[in-house]
């Protein structure tokens, strides 16, 4: 989004604003780490015809494998929003926790450039920031879950997390999406109330994910 800040020894510099795609699974208990989880059948690509990211696996955990696919992409149609979706498919029933979370507890080159951070909860996960620069920063991030699941919320320093646990059943596949969205005063939003009403108005009229990526493709097509 074009946020600079001034490094005391490197200058101005692009800032690092917090992480809005996070996604942590756990599988009773057990977290999946791509550094020691046992998984095989990896494999990821970038699909160079619509700027599409995925990944897919199989998770190897004690209660039994898990067959999962992730797609990613930043959507051509609406600049300010990251399109996610995570498809689940066990083996056996087994209970699957997926944690969304924000982390504002990032530098630039080792440096902070953040003054003010606000973090809280509305039905979705929400930060506003304020750099040394005087810049200002709002994102959400938004998880479509099935059915009516009811999450937890979960708050230290910078880093703001929702948790839903979901119930598995033997080869049916269940699919969860997130979007994040983030907003500038480079959007021509400043202050907090006009960060924040930016982006629910965004959220207001966000459309399902193939709806998106549809446009988005056709968006693509013709760059």
């Amino acid at each position: 989004p074009g946020i600079y800040g001034k490094h005391p020894i490197l200058g101005e510099e692009l800032v690092n604003l917090p992480y809005v795609p996070g996604i942590n699974l756990y599988c009773q208990g057990e977290k999946f780490d791509m550094g020691c989880s046992g998984y095989d059948n990896y494999e990821k690509s970038l699909d160079m015809r619509n700027g599409a990211l995925r990944r897919s696996l199989i998770w190897h955990t004690e209660a039994g494998a898990i067959k999962i696919r992730w797609e990613r992409y930043l959507s051509m149609s609406r600049k300010n929003c990251i399109f996610q979706r995570v498809v689940f498919c066990a083996q056996e029933d087994m209970e699957l926790t997926v944690e969304n979370f924000l982390d504002g507890d990032v530098t630039t080159n080792g440096y902070d450039h953040v003054e003010r951070l606000d973090a809280w909860h509305d039905g979705g996960l929400e930060m506003y920031l304020t750099l040394d620069s005087g810049q200002q920063a709002g994102m959400r991030s938004v998880m479509r879950i099935p059915g009516k699941t009811e999450p937890e919320y979960s708050k230290q320093g910078r880093r703001l997390a929702q948790t839903y646990c979901l119930s598995l059943k033997s080869r049916e596949e269940v699919v969860v999406e997130k979007v994040g969205i983030i907003v500038t005063d480079l959007d021509g939003a400043g202050g907090t109330k006009q960060l924040r009403d930016r982006i629910r108005e965004e959220e207001a009229s966000l459309p399902d994910w193939e709806s998106d990526f549809r446009e988005h493709c056709r968006i693509w097509e013709h760059l």
